[in-house]
């Protein structure tokens, strides 16, 4: 695990087939008028380098205009399964684990449309 847990995070997912049909943006949302992109922005939310603190990522995944909630929501839960403690599933060589703070924390729609949910992270370093 190195201390840029954006690109270790991203690389985790896309490892996992969970960003399918997803344009991933590391660090910022650069989003467009295009009815028919979906995004799935990585931002650091707080909490210091990872060797001195316990940092957080927001995930942030946002759908196609007038798409139905359903594709950000399981794309969101589909995450927040696969990084479940029980699950085993994301370790960084024993020295880093991402957890699931508080599950999917928002689950909107944007004015123009767009469906949108938000996953909160924490990276415990041991």
């Amino acid at each position: 695990m190195s201390n840029n847990h954006i690109a270790d995070l991203k690389d985790f997912l896309v490892a996992n087939n969970l960003t399918t049909g997803f344009i991933v943006q590391p660090y910022e949302l650069r989003s467009t008028t295009t009815a028919t992109e979906r995004y799935m922005a990585l931002l650091p939310d707080g909490g210091g380098v990872a060797s001195i603190r316990q940092p957080f990522v927001r995930i942030l995944l946002i759908g196609q205009i007038n798409e139905l909630q359903a594709f950000v929501f399981n794309a969101a839960n589909a995450i927040c399964d696969k990084l479940k403690p029980d699950s085993g599933a994301y370790s960084g060589g024993n020295v880093a684990l991402f957890e699931v703070m508080n599950d999917i924390t928002i689950n909107e729609r944007a004015t123009d449309g767009r469906p949108y949910c938000q996953v909160n992270l924490r990276l415990l370093v041991w």
